[in-house]
């Protein structure tokens, strides 16, 4: 019996190849604005707390390199979720200061 286990993010945001969607983000920990810097085409972004509550949605419109306020956002720590054009999904924590 062959095991397929996916993640909810792998069920709803599918992709080709994992290992090609990549970013980098950076001024972490975070205290006014978050720079992202992705080698794909970007669609959407989303920032969670930690438990999961939405704090953040943005629509980007498929850029690459962007940056994200984050005075609005409390101190604690955050996951950044990254939807690309083509389904790409790239998740990061980040800390805000």
């Amino acid at each position: 019996m062959q095991s397929n286990s996916q993640t909810l993010s792998e069920t709803i945001y599918p992709t080709t190849n994992k290992t090609e969607s990549f970013a980098t983000v950076y001024h972490q920990p975070s205290t006014q604005v978050l720079m992202v810097n992705a080698n794909f085409a970007v669609n959407d972004y989303f920032i969670k707390t930690f438990i999961g509550i939405c704090c953040i949605t943005k629509n980007v419109d498929g850029q690459n390199l962007f940056s994200i306020e984050t005075t609005s956002l409390s101190t604690g720590i955050y996951v950044l979720t990254l939807i690309g054009i083509k389904n790409e999904f790239f998740e990061i924590i980040f800390t805000k200061n």
